[in-house]
């Protein structure tokens, strides 16, 4: 996906294939080559041990799902035509596409190709390990099959955004003209939603036509997937434009991810879950198959490599990342006060959690702070929502619907808005 992160991809000779991004470079500098030649490379990359057939290949390369074992009907020329461009795109070292006659088709011993997988020399990710959800990945990998529109909700810190980028990135090779991802965080105003998509796009502007209109003429044949990261403050800009793109680009898929679903036509709405934690009293040599303190410990030796967790220490871990509920952002921002405080005195100090959970760095602002993450959803809401969350405040053991309705109504909020406020507030934190 093409969001200068780390990308998987292969690295041979002076060239890396970004496999996610769809982009072939040489010496950084982008080479001229289609999609299709792209995944072709790719393909002959990744079978470099042994020949492929025509067949496998056009069933490898242009079946719209290659675990049918059906390849698409076309002409037997096209595969040929692919090759030729191919080798033309790598010009002096188009040799390393070998025919074998009567056989297929390898790459050339010659070629020196690097491990598979290895990142992009000009793109890291290691500061934000993705640990677990596993079972979400795979479940949301079977219903991007079957929906056109996919949206990942959920509260801030939760990690929507990198459960959504994880996901295009395994789904990359199954769109042959480009995964892209437009993030919405910087930009203010609903009418620049188009914009900030055709600059993910890397489409230019025009005079005689609107932006929106310009993405969609580029987009109406291509089989794209689109992430659009970041939609909650913008939700008006960014229904418009995904209706509007659902409706005249019939071959693109669309990740969305938000606070609150777009609510169009045929949208699939999933609700991202906290990472796993202990249950109360769980022994502690258990402790570290839970997705929270996984990466509780793997964020720690990043921040303190010299700082090891003793078995004891392992059942604390466990109960820190069960008061945080499991939520990421707040695992992530306990994890870097590890060396200034133990695990037991960063307990003791959770009834402050808004002072302690905090650090410097950091390029989104909101996710500085597990205060500022909160602002930032609560400065979205309407004014009913803000008043009548402030209300629902003075319940200390939970309320039913009937007690929000006598005891919240009033001064701003309606009797009968009550119940739909509370659905209102639930949707977009659930759990």
């Amino acid at each position: 996906m093409t969001s200068g992160k780390t990308v998987p991809g292969i690295s041979f000779g002076p060239f890396f294939l970004d496999s996610a991004g769809r982009r072939l470079l040489r010496d950084g500098h982008r080479v001229p080559a289609s999609p299709i030649e792209v995944k072709l490379l790719e393909t002959l990359l990744r079978n470099r041990d042994r020949v492929l057939t025509a067949d496998e290949l056009r069933l490898m390369v242009w079946a719209e799902d290659p675990a049918t074992g059906i390849a698409p009907a076309q002409d037997a020329n096209v595969l040929y035509v692919a090759i030729r461009k191919l080798r033309r795109s790598l010009r002096d070292y188009g040799k390393w596409i070998v025919n074998i006659p009567k056989v297929g088709y390898a790459i050339s011993e010659e070629a020196d190709v690097a491990a598979t997988d290895g990142e992009s020399p000009t793109a890291s990710d290691n500061d934000h390990p993705f640990v677990g959800r596993h079972s979400e990945l795979e479940r949301l990998k079977k219903l991007l099959r079957n929906t056109r529109l996919l949206t990942l909700i959920g509260p801030p810190g939760i990690g929507k955004s990198r459960l959504a980028a994880r996901l295009a990135d395994e789904v990359a090779s199954n769109f042959p003209d480009g995964c892209y991802a437009a993030n919405l965080v910087p930009i203010g105003n609903d009418t620049l939603v188009p914009g900030a998509v055709l600059s993910a796009l890397g489409l230019a502007e025009r005079a005689d036509r609107t932006d929106m209109e310009v993405i969609s003429e580029h987009l109406k044949e291509k089989r794209v997937l689109l992430l659009i990261d970041n939609c909650e403050h913008l939700i008006d800009g960014c229904s418009q434009l995904v209706d509007h793109l659902l409706r005249t680009a019939p071959k693109i898929r669309l990740i969305a991810t938000s606070r609150e679903p777009l609510l169009l036509l045929g949208e699939s709405v999933v609700s991202v879950p906290p990472l796993s934690v202990p249950e109360p009293n769980s022994a502690s040599n258990e402790s570290e198959q839970y997705e929270a303190v996984e990466l509780f410990l793997m964020l720690m030796k990043q921040h303190r490599s010299d700082f090891e967790i003793g078995t004891k220490d392992l059942a604390l871990v466990g109960e820190l990342c069960r008061l945080l509920e499991g939520i990421p952002l707040a695992i992530e921002l306990a994890a870097v006060q590890v060396g200034a405080y133990t695990v037991d005195q960063i307990i003791d100090v959770m009834s402050d959690r808004f002072r302690l959970l905090q650090r410097r760095g950091g390029q989104d602002l909101r996710h500085r702070t597990l205060e500022g993450a909160v602002d930032w959803s609560y400065s979205l809401l309407a004014e009913e929502e803000q008043i009548l969350l402030r209300r629902l405040s003075v319940f200390a053991g939970g309320w039913t619907s009937e007690t929000a309705r006598e005891i919240c109504a009033g001064d701003g909020v309606e009797k009968n808005e009550v119940i739909h406020l509370l659905a209102q507030l639930a949707a977009i934190w659930p759990g």
